[in-house]
């Protein structure tokens, strides 16, 4: 690796093999070290798919941010992030304008950015001067994004990488705060932020320097300081924990809900001193009680759930898991479930700050020590570890372990207190219940096998008596659905199967209650799965009924999808909770099922409003409206393209086409309305990084609702023109952020701008033959082939071309006339080559690589590449140009294009470059390259002694020669001549024959040197 990296240039054999490599490796091996990262990095040169240009590199940084939002994010995201791009400046901005933007909803985003700044920091990026630099630069307008900023800049702070008193200097520098405006809540976010840093974390001087900046803007931090004071004062009163001397609580104490909701509305420094105090108080007694105690932290499970819902409505998910870890070493199972369920509902955003594994391991293993001690009694942990193991990554074998003894473990339980028959349910069951409750008794008793028949019978026997209490539902509603979860155990599939035909029945009663009140519950409890409700909302089953409550009932399902479930007294807090986490998982797990819905019900309100039913429609509400529209946007950053094929299919109905186009407007621009009219090049005015998805989504569905008037290929020669005069347009503004959205579009579309550009590109390349455009300066031209690069980058990583990009012979052309240039053009011409151009062309034709055939035509190009490759390689060799320095880097890249390029090449075709190439160069690498020994005779030249010309300075010689900076050393300039062997000159093995070898060797050969 370190004397001969070469043998490691080959891409696919690199990426497959690297980590094995490196970790048979000596981690305090620096040299070794950096040859690895070397070889690495010319190895990334090479994939196709690793070619970013600018903005293709913050595409592809987008993506993979996106991705972190809906899986826990790898220990390797942030390196990887790191190594997108060499312009660390614009990568450290995307990654602000990603956490900020809002079209990425959630606390998600804060928590990753946070970490991979924090790992950044370690690289030498200054964490203070690039958040100062976005806040000024960026004006934050939307008040969303100005709270996304203060959440990440409250946790670069309490860790230590955000400098306060740098900020502090920073703003006086600006001209200090003046105006009571600069720090209102709808201010400008570069003074604002004063207002909301964590003010616990700050040292008393900069206590005193933050007042006194405050105090110029009328900003009272006495009152500031009383609002924290009263807050905590409410804090302990609701956890029923005891008053200091002086707090004084005026009222009974605050709800739990109704204080999470003042919190929740509060500013970022309030929350930060809500999650001090309960670290300070709460987490710090925990890990006092763990070490005396050697059973773990004792807590009530109403205590544990009051402070979980403060973190949450704090949004302070660092002290979150910092809370769960201590709770996790108690001996409640209870509690412990609650904390499996708290990880799994908050999984990405926890595992941001790297806990949540470290945390299910704690679980696991209290798991074990209660089983042993408890048995069943561990049941509701089992139940939360067998949900959350799947989600981790790695874990998922575990999980399915897991699933596999809960389901044991539920099959072989005896009738006990948790059984839904034990003495406890025999209570709730008596009177007209008695004969019920003993025969499903008896068949507990007997076994835990059931035919069909019975249970049918007692389906239905339960179902009835279940519905005669929708009125008033209490105990024995829940007990009921308790008995139907036990009655599943015997045969899961055929109650299933039953259980939906049932669940058909309920959607066209006319009498029955709001499903919201019915299916939580059979959910919470493990009876009705999302899936059977999802299967019964279909578009399918939504036509066996065209009035009455069936047709809403696609309504009803996306308020259970959406709306949170309260505990009305029937669900306990814990099993509210868990719905909440199935939900959550409803639209990663079920995604096609959840657009069929969505698109059923978006069908089923139009057609009501249509027929003039306009009570009690669902989507009327604005909350669930609302919802929808946050359900619908994670769908589209989810998968995009499937939203778009669910919500494009053609209706009858101009309402629902009306409808979906409005939805898909707001999506896209949420402060429109619903006769927004957007145009396509107001589509393309609005596409960035963030907005790619919905602008997408918007885009593929005008095309796909044009004029029907038109036949298919009209309509495709129409949007091949549409789009060649919107990248044209786009080019020449120096804006093509939207041709991320070029993937999704028809092969025909991307193969037909994949072509335009890469013209557009090669015509623009300079060349030797063809005088330069008039009117357009070098600086312009550089400018718009980078444009261009961009373009054809991301045509090729979207991979929806229908064909590999492979290389045509006016690539190698262009190619051959940068050889020229090199060779015999002007200083200024040669000096942009390397600095522009040839890189561009390498990049231009490494995308170009990722697959070749082995047609005769394809070999052939390779070939001639080849050759010409090799020429620039001996140029950038013999050249030194006055401000430039030696291109060496340029030169190494050039030659492992080559080594990409003649992998698989023809053996006949590979000869001929080595005839071609024998007779005019001894470079070893181009020997390597074609795989040719070199001859015992090769390698030797005459050296003629000659008086140099006045001035005259020795030069490289190109293809046909030898680098002239090896013999600048020599005193007496000498010129070098190829020395070839023949035959008659090669002396003999000694004969006894007289004279024979007198003459055998010329005598010129003394004045040969051999290089090496």
């Amino acid at each position: 690796m370190t004397t001969t990296p070469e043998n490691f240039i080959s891409p696919q054999s690199w990426m497959k093999h690297r980590d094995a490599v490196q970790t048979l490796l000596s981690a305090d091996d620096e040299n070794l070290q950096a040859a690895y990262r070397a070889i690495d990095v010319r190895n990334e040169q090479l994939v196709a798919t690793s070619v970013r240009t600018q903005p293709a590199a913050r595409h592809v940084l987008v993506k993979m941010l996106d991705a972190s939002l809906q899986a826990p994010m790898s220990t390797d995201l942030p390196t990887q992030c790191w190594n997108v791009s060499l312009d660390k400046s614009a990568l450290v901005r995307t990654l602000l304008e990603w956490c900020t933007s809002l079209y990425r909803p959630g606390f998600t985003k804060v928590y990753v950015s946070s970490r991979l700044l924090m790992v950044w920091s370690t690289f030498g990026l200054d964490v203070t001067a690039a958040v100062l630099d976005f806040v000024d630069a960026d004006p934050l307008k939307e008040l969303g994004r100005k709270t996304s900023t203060y959440h990440l800049v409250a946790e670069l702070v309490r860790s230590g990488l955000f400098s306060v008193s740098h900020y502090i200097q920073w703003l006086i520098a600006r001209g200090g705060l003046h105006d009571p405006a600069d720090v209102a809540p709808d201010g400008p976010s570069s003074t604002r932020l004063l207002v909301e840093l964590p003010v616990h974390v700050l040292t008393e001087s900069l206590k005193t320097m933050r007042a006194n900046l405050l105090s110029r803007a009328a900003y009272s931090v006495e009152d500031e300081t009383t609002d924290a004071a009263n807050a905590i004062t409410c804090l302990k009163a609701t956890l029923g924990m005891p008053l200091e001397d002086g707090e004084v609580v005026n009222r009974k104490p605050m709800p739990v809900v109704r204080l999470a909701k003042r919190i929740k509305n509060s500013s970022r420094a309030l929350k930060t001193e809500i999650g001090a105090w309960i670290r300070t108080n709460v987490i710090v007694e925990l890990e006092r009680e763990q070490k005396e105690a050697k059973e773990g932290p004792d807590m009530q499970p109403t205590t544990f759930n009051a402070i979980r819902t403060i973190l949450e409505a704090a949004e302070d998910f660092v002290i979150l898991a910092l809370f769960l870890s201590n709770v996790c070493r108690t001996s409640n199972v209870e509690i412990l479930a609650s904390c499996a369920d708290t990880i799994s509902y908050h999984l990405p955003t926890i595992e941001a700050g790297g806990s949540a594994k470290i945390m299910f391991d704690l679980l696991m293993a209290r798991l074990r020590s209660i089983v042993e001690e408890q048995g069943i009694a561990a049941r509701p942990l089992l139940a939360s570890l067998a949900n959350l193991a799947p989600k981790i990554p790695g874990l998922e074998a575990l999980g399915l372990q897991l699933k596999q003894e809960l389901v044991r473990n539920d099959r072989s339980t005896a009738v006990d207190a948790c059984s839904p028959v034990s003495d406890n349910m025999a209570a709730r069951l008596q009177d007209e219940e008695g004969e019920l409750h003993e025969e499903i008794e008896k068949l507990l008793m007997n076994g835990t096998s059931l035919d069909r028949n019975t249970m049918n019978r007692l389906f239905q026997t339960v179902v009835l008596r279940l519905q005669s209490g929708w009125e008033a539902p209490d105990e024995k509603h829940r007990a009921y659905a308790a008995l139907l979860t036990r009655l599943r155990l015997f045969d899961e599939k055929h109650f299933d199967t039953i259980l939906t035909k049932w669940i058909f029945q309920l959607r066209n009663m006319k009498d029955r209650p709001p499903i919201r009140q019915l299916f939580p519950l059979l959910v919470s409890l493990g009876c009705l799965s999302f899936s059977i409700i999802l299967a019964t909302a279909s578009s399918e089953a939504s036509h066996s009924s065209s009035q009455g409550p069936s047709s809403k009932y696609s309504q009803e399902v996306v308020q259970v999808m959406t709306l949170p479930v309260t505990s009305n007294g029937l669900l306990t807090p814990e099993e509210a909770y868990r719905f909440s986490i199935l939900q959550s998982q409803v639209p990663k797990s079920h995604l096609t099922e959840m657009l069929a819905l969505i698109r059923s019900a978006l069908t089923e309100y139009a057609s009501c409003r249509s027929r003039g039913e306009v009570q009690n429609l669902a989507f009327d509400d604005p909350d669930v409206r609302t919802r929808l529209m946050g359900l619908l946007g994670s769908l589209v950053l989810a998968d995009s393209n499937a939203v778009s094929k669910a919500l494009a299919i053609k209706s009858p109905d101009p309402a629902v086409v009306k409808l979906i186009d409005s939805i898909t407007t707001r999506l896209l621009i949420p402060t429109s309305t619903e006769d927004t009219q957007i145009s396509f090049d107001q589509i393309l005015e609005l596409t960035n990084e963030f907005t790619l998805p919905f602008t997408k989504l918007k885009l593929s569905l005008s095309l796909a609702s044009g004029d029907t008037s038109f036949d298919a290929q009209e309509r495709m020669q129409s949007h091949l023109e549409l789009f060649s005069k919107a990248m044209d347009s786009a080019i020449d503004a120096r804006n093509i952020t939207w041709t991320g959205m070029l993937p999704c579009l028809s092969p025909e579309i991307t193969q037909h701008l994949k072509n335009r550009a890469q013209a557009r590109f090669l015509d623009i390349l300079p060349s030797a033959k063809v005088a330069a455009p008039v009117g357009r300066s070098q600086e312009q031209s550089i400018q718009m082939a980078e444009n261009l690069l961009s373009v054809i980058d991301t045509i090729i990583r979207g991979g929806s071309m229908g064909r590999p990009p492979q290389l045509v012979p006016a690539m190698v052309d262009k190619l051959a006339d940068m050889w020229e240039i090199l060779g015999s053009g002007d200083q200024a011409s040669k000096a942009a080559m390397l600095s522009h151009w040839l890189p561009s062309l390498l990049t231009f034709l490494t995308l170009h690589t990722s697959t070749f055939d082995t047609s005769k035509a394809s070999n052939e190009v390779r070939a001639k590449a080849l050759l010409v490759l090799s020429g620039i390689l001996q140029e950038l060799d013999a050249m030194c140009l006055p401000d430039t320095p030696l291109p060496v880097a340029l030169s190494q890249r050039v030659f492992d294009l080559a080594l990409l390029l003649v992998d698989n090449l023809a053996d006949d075709v590979r000869l001929q470059c080595v005839r071609a190439l024998r007779e005019t160069t001894s470079d070893s690498r181009l020997r390597y390259l074609f795989s040719f020994a070199p001859s015992p005779s090769e390698n030797l030249m005459l050296a003629h002694k000659e008086k140099p010309a006045p001035g005259e300075r020795p030069r490289g010689t190109g293809l046909l020669g030898v680098n002239a900076l090896a013999w600048q050393a020599q005193q007496v300039p000498e010129r070098l001549t190829l020395f070839t062997f023949r035959r008659w000159e090669i002396l003999n093995e000694p004969t006894p024959n007289v004279g024979e070898n007198d003459t055998s060797l010329s005598l010129t050969l003394f004045d040969a040197i051999k290089l090496q």
